[in-house]
Formats: structure tokens, sequence, C-alpha cells
């Protein structure tokens, strides 16, 4: 009798109290960015090989996502977006790019920006290994290149080679003048200059944002394009790129100027000068 009553006594307290139902979450109203993968991983590759990687994603909201920008962890990465509005149900991408010229493992990273209600702001991940395919030796007191297996590429008859980090391009010295070839020992840019600028600890060779080279002819700096089509005339003292080290030492150029914008920095008759993308001075100093 007493067991009877305890029994009764729980079904009365389970029926004392409500059901409680859940309440299902609503989904956030807006758009919405999917991505099909956020980390692609090259492997083993060749030097100047292609490297180039499709991140794919959807806009999965009910109203039209916006990409705001989309910005690489540096200059070596370049990323290409199919479009900026993507309609609901539609797709697009990032396309990303790495410099191969570079030797050894990379792990970097594209920033996407957006309007998005759920994550704004997705980082996507590439990395791999980039091998050398090429040695450059010096023989007999001149300088060539071999491949791995030591066939000759380009022949030993350089006074100095040096090799560049973008494109493939190698600065070589000749008769005491400055050219560059590419790997295969073609002629790129002739050999009339005396000197090149050249930067950082593996002397890459000094191309701006548009390709252009900084070069030294007749005592005067100029900038020439890789067709060695002069772009700013050689009657400079020094030329630079505002942010460059040789800038600073003159003025902070990058509190109003940026190679981004096109400008580009020259010294004549002591004065410093900015020039913009069409080359007019827009500044002196």
């Amino acid at each position: 009798m007493v067991k009877s009553n305890i029994v009764l006594a729980l079904l009365m307290t389970c029926f004392a109290f409500p059901v409680i139902a859940q309440t299902p979450t609503t989904p956030k109203d807006g758009p919405k960015i999917e991505f099909a993968t956020k980390e692609h991983n090259f492997g083993t590759i060749k030097r100047n090989s292609i490297a180039e990687y499709r991140f794919e994603f959807v806009n999965t909201g009910n109203k039209p996502l916006n990409i705001k920008n989309v910005r690489s962890s540096c200059g070596c990465t370049t990323p290409e977006l199919s479009q900026e509005k993507i309609m609901p149900g539609e797709s697009a991408y990032v396309k990303v790019r790495y410099n191969t010229g570079i030797i050894g493992g990379f792990n970097k990273t594209v920033t996407v920006s957006s309007d998005a209600v759920d994550n704004p702001r997705v980082v996507l991940h590439i990395k791999g290994y980039v091998i050398k395919t090429f040695d450059i030796e010096k023989r007999n007191g001149k300088w060539g290149i071999v491949d791995m297996n030591d066939k000759v590429i380009v022949p030993f008859e350089y006074d100095t080679i040096i090799q560049a980090d973008m494109n493939g391009y190698i600065v070589a010295q000749k008769n005491s003048k400055f050219g560059v070839i590419d790997e295969q020992n073609k002629i790129i840019i002739p050999f009339l200059y005396s000197k090149i600028h050249l930067y950082g600890k593996t002397n890459r060779l000094v191309f701006d944002e548009e390709g252009y080279l900084q070069a030294q002819r007749n005592g005067k700096w100029g900038i020439v394009d890789i067709n060695n089509k002069i772009i700013i005339p050689f009657e400079y003292d020094d030329v630079f790129c505002p942010g460059d080290s040789r800038a600073v030492t003159y003025f902070d150029f990058r509190r109003s100027f940026s190679a981004d914008n096109g400008h580009t920095c020259a010294v004549k008759n002591g004065k410093i000068v900015v020039l913009n993308k069409n080359k007019q001075i827009v500044k002196s100093y």
C-alpha cells in the first residue's frame, strides 16, 4: 500500500509541472557566405611554376552578399575576386596566386571581408614548398647557370648573375653593364645600365607595382619597363618608391604617398619630387 502511494505521488508531481516546449531558433535574416574549403596545400612545386587556386563560395542567405575587401598577408600572394555582389543562391570565387619565384616553404593567408551576418571575416590559407630547378655558379672567373643535373642553361660568360624573385627574370652584369635575362639566356633588358637598384639580403631585383625597373645610365637614374621602354626619363639623381629606406632618409612618404597608388619618388638637383601614375610631378621638397 505504501509503495502504491509513492508511485501515485510521483505521477501527480510529474503532471503538476507543465511540459516546456523548445522554441526553434530562427535563422538570421541577411546575406551569408559559405566556402567549400578554406585551406589549400600546393605540396611541393617547382620554382616559377603556376601556383593558383580558386576558393569557391556561395551566398546561402536571403539577401545580396557584398564583398567589401580581399586582402593578402604579403605581396607574394595575389588574390582576385570574381565579383563583388553575389545574389542569394549564387556562387563566386576568390582566385589566389602565389609567387613561386621565392624558394622555400610558405604559409600565407587571404582575408575576405563582407557584410555576411554570421561570419563577415573569413581567413583563407595556402601553403606549400617551392624547390629550385637550377643553381647559379662561378667557373673560371665567370658566372653561369646549371640545372639540377649540372647541365649548362646559361653559359659562363657573365661578370655577375643575381637571381631575381619575380617572373623568372635574372639580373646579370656583362662588360661592366647590367641587363636582365630569362632562364633560357634570352635578353629581356639590354646590357646598357651601369647600376640597377637591388634590395634585401638576396639582392632581389627592384620592380615597382607595374613591373618597372629602376636603373642608372650615363650617371642619371630613370625607370624602364620590362620591354626596356623608358617610363621615367634618365634625368634624376635617384629614383625609389614611397616607403623605401632611401625615401625615409629624406621624408616619411608613407604618410601621404603610396606605391600602390602609382607614386614614384625621385631626387633631382638635391630636391625630392613625387611623381604620380602618369609620371607627372605632384609634390616637391
